[in-house]
C-alpha cells in the first residue's frame, strides 16, 4: 500500500512506466473510489499518444447522473469498428452536426451499402434540412432508383407532400405516377416553364386500364379556365371519338385571340356565324376551289352540281350569274311548272332565229293559243 497525505508520483527519467505489465489475470484500477475526482491521462504536448485497448471483454466508458462524456480532437476522430458501430440514445436526442460549424457532414460517402434511418417499428418523425437562406437537399441515386413510399396510402391524409415554389423534374425518362393525384395536390400553377431544365421530349398523360367507365378517363377540372397553350400545333388524337361537350352553348375558334367563328345553339338549332365584320364564310376543295360562298351582304355563290330529286323553296329563287349567263341543263328533259304567269321579260327584238329575248333552237310545241305582238 502506497498512500501519500499529499501529492504522490511516480516518475521515470531514463525508461517507460509499467503498471499491469505482467501476465497475471487481475484488474487495474485507477480512480474508483467513492470520492469526486478528475482522473486525467496523457497530455495534449507534441505527439503525445493515448491507446485504450482490449480484448474480448470490450472497453466501456460509462457516466452516470448528469455528468457528460466528452471526446474532443483538434484534428479527425475516427470511429472504426470491424462488427456493428451502433450510436443509441436512452432518454435524449442523437444530434449529429448540432454545433454552428459550417462543414459537411458525410454519411455513406464510399462503399455499396444500405443506408437505413428511421426503419424500425416505431411512429418516427424524420426531419432532414432546413428552410435557413440557401440550405439546399439533394437526394441522388444510380439505376436503383428513388422510391417514396407512404404505406401504401393507408395513412388517411395527404401520404407524400412536396412543398415548394418550384417542382422539378431533371433528365427523366419516365415520371410514374400510381394512385390519385388530387387538386389539392396542385396548390399552384404547373407551367412547364418550372421544369429544369424544360420539356425536350414528348410529354404524355394516360391511363392503362379500360373499365368502359369514367374511372379510367383523364379529367381536367378546374373552377376557371382551363388553357393548353403551344409554341407549335396541338394534335387531338383518337381511336374513337372526339367530343366537344359545351354547356355554355358555345363552341369559339379564335385566330390570334381574335373570334372568327362561333357554333352555338338556338332553341335546338344549330347556329353557325362568322364573326368578323364585312367577311365571308367560304367552302373550298382540296386544291382550292371555292364551292360555296356564302357572303356578308346576304349573296352566295355556288360552284357545284346540284343533285336533287325535288328542289323546293317557298320564297323568291334568284338565279343569276356576274357574266350574264345563266345555264339550266338536264340530260332527261326541263319542265317549268307554274301556278301563275311564266313571264321572260326580256325586251330584245327580233330580226331572226338566232336573235331576240328568247332563242329555241329546236321546234316549238304550244298546247294553247300563241299570241304574237307584231307581225311574223
Amino acid at each position: 500500500l502506497v498512500d501519500a497525505d499529499g501529492v504522490l508520483e511516480l516518475n521515470s527519467s531514463a525508461g517507460a512506466i509499467g503498471i499491469g505489465t505482467d501476465a497475471d489475470a487481475q484488474n487495474i484500477d485507477i480512480g474508483i473510489g467513492a470520492a469526486a475526482r478528475t482522473i486525467t491521462v496523457g497530455n495534449i504536448t507534441g505527439a503525445t499518444a493515448v491507446n485504450v485497448n482490449s480484448g474480448l471483454g470490450g472497453t466501456a466508458i460509462v457516466s452516470t447522473g448528469t455528468g457528460d462524456i466528452t471526446v474532443d480532437s483538434d484534428d479527425t476522430f475516427l470511429v472504426d469498428a470491424d462488427d456493428v458501430l451502433e450510436l443509441n440514445s436512452s432518454a435524449g436526442a442523437i444530434s449529429i452536426g448540432n454545433d454552428d460549424i459550417d462543414q459537411a457532414i458525410n454519411i455513406g460517402t464510399q462503399g455499396e451499402r444500405t443506408i437505413s434511418i428511421g426503419t424500425g417499428a416505431f411512429a418516427d418523425a424524420i426531419n432532414i434540412g432546413n428552410q435557413t437562406t440557401t440550405t439546399s437537399v439533394t437526394v441522388t441515386s444510380g439505376t436503383g432508383g428513388i422510391e417514396l413510399n407512404a404505406n401504401d396510402g393507408s395513412a388517411g391524409t395527404d401520404d407524400v407532400v412536396i412543398t415548394g415554389n418550384n417542382f422539378s423534374v431533371t433528365d427523366a425518362g419516365v415520371m410514374a405516377v400510381e394512385g390519385a393525384i388530387t387538386a389539392a395536390s396542385f396548390s399552384g400553377t404547373m407551367v412547364t416553364s418550372s421544369l429544369s431544365p424544360a420539356i425536350n421530349e414528348a410529354l404524355t398523360i394516360s391511363t392503362t386500364t379500360n373499365d368502359g367507365n369514367a374511372n379510367d378517363h383523364i379529367t381536367f377540372n378546374s373552377v376557371d379556365n382551363v388553357a393548353i397553350n403551344a409554341e407549335g400545333d396541338i394534335l387531338l388524337d383518337a381511336d374513337g371519338d372526339i367530343v366537344l361537350d359545351a354547356a355554355g352553348n358555345n363552341i369559339t375558334m379564335k385566330v390570334s385571340g381574335t373570334d372568327r367563328l362561333d357554333i352555338f345553339n338556338d332553341n335546338g338549332d344549330v347556329v353557325i356565324q362568322s364573326k368578323t365584320n364585312l367577311k365571308d364564310i367560304v367552302f373550298k376543295q382540296f386544291n382550292g376551289t371555292e364551292v360555296l360562298s356564302l357572303n356578308h351582304d346576304l349573296s352566295g355563290t355556288f360552284a357545284a352540281a346540284l343533285n336533287t330529286a325535288t328542289f323546293d323553296a317557298t320564297g323568291t329563287v334568284d338565279l343569276s350569274s356576274s357574266s350574264g349567263v345563266t345555264t339550266i341543263g338536264s340530260t332527261t328533259g326541263l319542265t317549268v311548272s307554274a301556278a301563275g304567269v311564266l313571264d321572260v321579260n326580256n325586251t330584245t327584238d327580233a330580226s331572226s332565229s338566232t336573235d331576240g329575248s328568247m332563242i329555241i333552237d329546236g321546234g316549238v310545241g304550244i298546247a294553247k293559243k300563241l299570241y304574237v305582238g307584231t307581225n311574223l
